[in-house]
């Protein structure tokens, strides 16, 4: 069989599973279908939750963060965390069906995920979309827009340009550009997590130079600064965790080399640094739910809330909420210490407070 036949017979199995899964969601009761969709020549598998009754529904599109991420916006280090399944069955139970998908070049989806940047994920999310308006048990006019951290700002860039977003909820979204939202992170992080104030300080400032380098896009400066950082950070490593004097050069070789060419020149973090969720938010006039953490190291409150309110109010939107949840880190979970090492230890469930203030804003601003 040649490969243009393969390609044939692949695109009339995608057709035949589409077919199938419309076929077979509509019912008296609630159901869970697997579905197939093309963004341009990919094809996206997902589920599709709806609610009991014929319908038309409302519906939401749910968009992963950063990384490469399942239909359930799962973590491989967090066993257990399933956030988007939970978002389903919840909102299921509440009237509104839920389509949450792979993402390129992830789980049963197909396309490569390397190499990819926001703008595709975005233009996967919008055929996601699509797919709902056409759906027979989803009401056209109301298909909305889930985001968490990076889905967030996809929601937020396709909310735009895009008329038939009739919704959007953020999760954890930043509103202020990449390289502003990277600094503070790895602010946050270093000082919470490094073993003095110093090591705390050389990371923050190698970060940020490194950085800079990346947006001007000299890698060759990069790779000898990335060196310089790597050799300095093994010599104030503990004596117990530093590797023998003779392997701290070739190691901080081989680890800048690594870093250059696998993080700094991603196209995705190229992109990442350079783009300003602010400017969308500023065009986004239908309904907004945006929810913060208050224990969020990664997507700081305190550097996105107002900043969010401002570009809201300049867009003329006046039926958006803006809330802080107590007690929650970036995944919504309810925290201990609010460390991002304690993740993996903490009850694998929202945090209190969490499920009713979406369920309660879509019974306001979507449902009727």
């Amino acid at each position: 069989m040649t490969r243009s036949s393969v390609r044939t017979l692949v695109a009339w199995l995608l057709l035949a599973g589409t077919a199938l899964a419309w076929g077979s969601s509509a019912g008296d009761g609630p159901s869970a279908v697997d579905v197939i969709f093309e963004s341009g020549d990919i094809a996206l598998a997902g589920t599709l939750t709806l609610p009991a009754g014929a319908g038309p529904h409302p519906a939401l599109v749910t968009i992963t963060g950063s990384g490469p991420q399942d239909r359930d916006n799962a973590h491989p280090s967090i066993p257990g965390y399933r956030p988007f399944a939970w978002l389903a069955e919840h909102l299921q139970e509440l009237g509104v069906a839920v389509l949450r998908f792979d993402e390129r070049g992830v789980g049963e989806s197909q396309g490569a995920f390397e190499g990819a940047t926001s703008a595709d994920f975005a233009l996967d999310a919008e055929a996601a979309m699509r797919f709902l308006r056409e759906h027979r048990a989803i009401d056209p006019d109301r298909v909305g827009l889930l985001g968490h951290s990076e889905g967030s700002l996809i929601a937020a860039m396709i909310a735009a340009r895009n008329p038939d977003v009739a919704f959007v909820i953020s999760l954890a979204g930043s509103s202020v550009d990449g390289f502003t939202l990277m600094r503070n992170q790895i602010e946050n992080l270093a000082f919470s997590q490094a073993p003095s104030e110093a090591f705390a300080e050389l990371i923050v400032q190698a970060e940020i130079r490194a950085m800079e380098l990346t947006m001007a896009e000299d890698w060759e400066a990069l790779e000898e600064h990335l060196f310089e950082t790597y050799r300095a950070q093994f010599e104030m490593l503990p004596e117990e965790a530093r590797p023998p004097a003779d392997q701290i050069e070739p190691l901080a070789l081989q680890t800048a080399q690594t870093e250059a060419e696998g993080r700094y020149r991603d196209p995705w973090f190229r992109y990442f640094l350079r783009h300003d969720p602010g400017q969308d938010w500023r065009r986004v006039t239908v309904p907004v739910l945006a929810l913060f953490a208050e224990h969020d190291l990664q997507v700081d409150p305190g550097l996105n809330r107002e900043p969010l309110a401002r570009a809201l109010e300049r867009a003329g939107n006046d039926a958006a909420s803006i809330v802080t949840l107590g007690r929650a880190n970036h995944l919504f979970l309810e925290i201990e210490t609010g460390g991002v090492l304690e993740y993996p230890d903490l009850e694998m469930a929202f945090a209190p407070g969490f499920l009713e203030l979406v369920g309660e804003w879509l019974e306001v601003n979507v449902l009727p």
